[in-house]
């Protein structure tokens, strides 16, 4: 699912997400916590996977461990630790997701979704798993945040040579470069 806004810019993106068999909500910009609140209750779902727009490069087989975690462990909110900045996945219930909305209050938890729950270890359960060994890179940044970013993620699909690498073959790329730069 694609829970994107309301605002025309992101038109395309809703007809695009259709057009390839994904359903869309639509809801405000800057209430993301909300629209994923709403749009799990539109949809009936009771555990949530997010993935986030500026993050592309996630493991695909992550959604399989973290949802298998989060039902093993009776947790609310399970995320995996030792990833690249930007290619990780949260799963959540969405009985916290609506109780963190309810009760968050700070701009910055609206926009993030997941903070207030990883914040409140009081109200909810909290677990961490440690992501597999070859993906374990934390000092990577796969985000796309900015203009420097995108140089550098278009950077590591030359030397993958493919239109959908492996979240692995881009770590094995992204330290190809760092052993030249030693090497030279």
């Amino acid at each position: 699912m694609l829970a994107t806004t309301t605002r025309s810019d992101d038109d395309v993106l809703a007809v695009i997400a259709a057009r390839l068999g994904a359903r869309v909500y639509r809801g405000d910009e800057h209430d993301v916590l909300g629209r994923t609140v709403a749009a799990a209750a539109a949809h009936g779902f009771d555990r949530v996977l997010r993935a986030t727009g500026d993050n592309p490069f996630v493991d695909i087989q992550a959604a399989g461990r973290l949802l298998a975690a989060l039902r093993a462990s009776d947790a609310d909110y399970v995320r995996e630790e030792g990833l690249p900045y930007g290619a990780a996945v949260e799963a959540m219930t969405t009985s916290a997701l609506q109780q963190a909305a309810e009760m968050a209050t700070d701009a910055a938890d609206r926009e993030h979704v997941t903070t207030f729950i990883r914040r409140r270890t009081d109200l909810f359960r909290i677990v961490s798993v440690t992501a597999p060994t070859p993906l374990c890179r934390p000092s990577l940044r796969l985000t796309v945040d900015t203009p420097d970013d995108l140089a550098w993620v278009r950077t590591l699909f030359g030397r993958v040579g493919s239109e959908y690498p492996s979240l692995r073959r881009l770590i094995e790329a992204a330290g190809q470069r760092v052993r030249v730069e030693v090497a030279s």
